[in-house]
Formats: structure tokens, C-alpha cells, sequence
């Protein structure tokens, strides 16, 4: 073995130690005396892995996107970097050039306002031995992932268990395209040929396919809770005693009533 492709995320990760794995396996690479293949970039984890690589002594070779370089993400200081067109010709440079592969951990998402995270699990066709007459997919599974194990606050402690992550793995290899119909559950599956219709036009957006519930709620009568909020104020006082209040919130509060009926 001479060289091995890593593949990691862009991002610094959900959690410390997975920096720290990155540069450890970097460093270990270097020590091995082989050439670390990866996706070229200059951030995150890829750049923590390439980066500690060469300061290693080692060798690092990266593919990447012309659109990537055109964002000026692409690393400038590898030994060797090479441009292709997309993403296709990226995955295929990178694993042309390895001998192994590594896939580093970076965790599921983490989780900012109205941001959710898409795992997309693919068939490889490549080269003349793989030709196929008929897509490898005839449908897409769909999990709404709502924990991945860790807090949803900056701090992204450690909570107990692992969220979704087992469920996930669990029902996906129990997946079945006859059962797994109803869109207003966690998880389910979608035709291709529904993906790939005029109208969603391969569209893997989880809100495209998935059927809201809405339960309806009800509520008291305004009225109702204006006299609510008026006894918090003033307590167990009769009505009379109340009408004399001339000012506050109660007087805002008795206004208010008075107009809504």
C-alpha cells in the first residue's frame, strides 16, 4: 500500500475529539510514509487531516471542483492538487489514487435554526465492467432525524443514549418499499420515479415528500382570558372593585375586555 484516501467533512465537526482524530490520522499517515488522497479542501476536518500530513513530512494529494476553487476553498499548499469538473470526476480522481480508504467521523449535524442534514447513500457505477441497463434505485428511503446523542446547544454535550442514530440504522436495513408508505411518519420511502418526475425534478428535500399533521387546538374565549390575567393581577377582588381601578395594566387589561366583548 502506498497511499490512502480520507474522507471527512469540510466542517470542524460535532465534537473535539474528532479534530483530534483527524489530526492524528494525518500524522499517522505521514509516519507510514504514504500519500494521503482527499478532497482538497482547506477546511475543517480536511484541512486539519492535510495540514498535519505535511507537517509530518508526508505527502498529500487532493482532488477537487473547479466551483470549489472558485470559492478559494481549495488548499493551497498540497503537494500535488487536481481540478476536475464535478463531483463525479472528484470521487473517481480520489479513488483512482488510493490504495485504502478512511472514512473519518464528523458527526450527524449540527443543529442551527431551519438547517436539517441529508445522508445520501448511493449505488458506484463506474468503469466498462459496471454498465447497468436500469437505475440501481427504485426508491429513496426518507428518516427525519431529530437527536444525534448531543445537546442542541453550543455547548453539544453528551446526553444519554445515541438519539436517532441506532433507530436509523435499525430501520434502514429493515426498509421495505410495500410497508414503508405512510408520509406522516418518521420514516418512509419514495418511488424514483416520483423523484425524478417533471414536478420534483430529483428534489431529496425531506419536506418534499413527507406529510405534515397539524392538531388543532383550541383556545378559551378572549374575554375568558383577559379575566384570567386580571385575577393574577389583583387576586379574589368582586367585580365592583376592579371597575374602580383607573390605571395599569388591570385598566388596560378591563379596556381591552370591553372591546372585544
Amino acid at each position: 500500500m502506498q497511499s490512502v484516501c480520507v474522507y471527512c467533512g469540510s466542517r470542524p465537526g460535532a465534537d473535539p475529539r474528532f479534530l483530534k482524530a483527524a489530526q492524528a490520522t494525518g500524522q499517522e499517515i505521514a509516519r507510514r510514509d504514504l500519500t494521503l488522497v482527499y478532497g482538497g479542501g482547506s477546511l475543517g476536518l480536511m484541512n486539519a487531516t492535510a495540514d498535519a500530513t505535511l507537517s509530518a513530512g508526508g505527502k498529500v494529494v487532493g482532488v477537487i471542483t473547479d466551483l470549489l476553487m472558485e470559492r478559494e476553498v481549495g488548499h493551497q499548499g498540497l503537494s500535488e492538487l487536481h481540478v476536475v469538473q464535478n463531483m463525479h470526476q472528484r470521487k473517481q480522481g480520489m479513488a483512482d489514487r488510493a490504495d485504502g480508504f478512511i472514512a473519518l467521523p464528523g458527526g450527524v449535524f449540527k443543529p442551527y435554526a431551519g438547517v436539517s442534514t441529508a445522508i445520501l447513500l448511493f449505488t458506484k457505477v463506474w468503469g466498462p465492467k459496471d454498465k447497468v441497463t436500469q437505475p440501481a434505485t427504485e426508491h429513496v428511503w426518507f428518516y427525519e432525524m431529530a437527536a444525534d446523542g448531543y445537546s442542541l446547544d453550543d455547548k453539544r454535550s453528551k446526553q444519554d443514549g445515541n438519539g436517532d442514530l441506532q433507530d436509523i440504522v435499525a430501520r434502514y436495513h429493515a426498509r421495505n418499499p410495500v410497508t414503508d408508505t405512510d408520509r406522516t411518519a418518521k420514516y418512509f420511502m419514495v418511488p424514483r420515479t416520483e423523484i425524478a418526475d417533471e414536478k420534483n425534478n430529483y428534489d431529496l428535500s425531506l419536506s418534499r415528500y413527507k406529510t405534515d399533521v397539524f392538531e388543532e387546538v383550541h383556545y378559551d374565549a378572549p374575554g375568558v382570558i383577559l379575566d384570567l390575567l386580571i385575577q393574577a393581577e389583583v387576586g379574589d377582588v368582586d367585580e365592583a372593585e376592579i371597575a374602580k381601578v383607573q390605571s395599569g395594566i388591570v385598566r388596560e387589561l378591563l379596556e381591552l375586555k370591553g372591546m372585544v366583548g
